[in-house]
């Protein structure tokens, strides 16, 4: 039986990192072969088209490399969640088993109580105004339950907040889709949340996971 954080993390770290892994296998291709870019010289349309027509034809294997790595992307983003929605599960479990927080946040205190097990997850650092252990739960309970419907009272403010808060954690004036519930070309969000915490690699994960407060 596990019965401290700090031997949780050891357990798991082996798991959490392939999965930080098999994440950058699946973005790297974008990184290794950026989009190519055409800067005309021209101004006129003929002579435009024609420069244009010349670098696309200097340039056609590197832009169909680019289309396939595009493909990829984007073929591989059940993977991609799958993986990022294990990285949370994870946190998650981390701070519900070890999270000795009692301390609930003000943006929360009408629908989290002192005494429920949500009051646990109101701790770390702040992400558009947003505890860090509140983005896990909500990004986790997301990706658990996205075939279920509403998320809870709790989980629908933190992606309400996401949605409209820039990162200063103040009103942004326009609605981020990235975090959009009503957005219906994303089916889960777990990969744009582990990419706002930004959680790039394991060690971007378990740096914060070790900053909390586990006493």
């Amino acid at each position: 039986m596990i019965t401290d954080a700090l031997k949780y993390f050891q357990e798991t770290e082996q798991i959490v990192r392939a999965c930080f892994s098999n994440v950058d296998d699946f973005i790297f291709p974008l990184h290794r072969d950026p989009l190519p870019i055409f800067v005309s010289s021209h101004s006129d349309e003929e002579s435009f088209q024609a420069e244009y027509s010349a670098w696309h034809k200097s340039n056609e294997d590197w832009l169909t490399k680019w289309h396939q790595n595009q493909k990829a992307y984007f073929e591989a983003t059940t993977s991609r969640s799958f993986a990022c929605g294990f990285i949370l599960q994870v946190a998650y479990n981390a701070i519900y088993d070890f999270s000795s927080n009692t301390v609930v946040h003000s943006d929360f205190s009408d629908i989290i109580k002192p005494k429920q097990k949500p009051v646990k997850y109101c701790m770390g650092r702040e992400i558009r105004g947003i505890p860090l252990g509140l983005l896990i739960y909500a990004g986790r309970n997301q990706f658990c339950h996205a075939t279920d419907g509403k998320l809870n009272p709790i989980g629908q403010r933190v992606f309400e907040f996401l949605a409209i808060r820039s990162d200063s954690g103040f009103a942004s004036g326009g609605i981020d889709k990235c975090f959009d519930l009503t957005n219906t070309h994303l089916h889960t969000f777990a990969h744009n949340i582990v990419a706002l915490l930004p959680w790039h690699s394991y060690d971007d994960y378990i740096k914060d996971m070790q900053a909390l407060s586990w006493a």
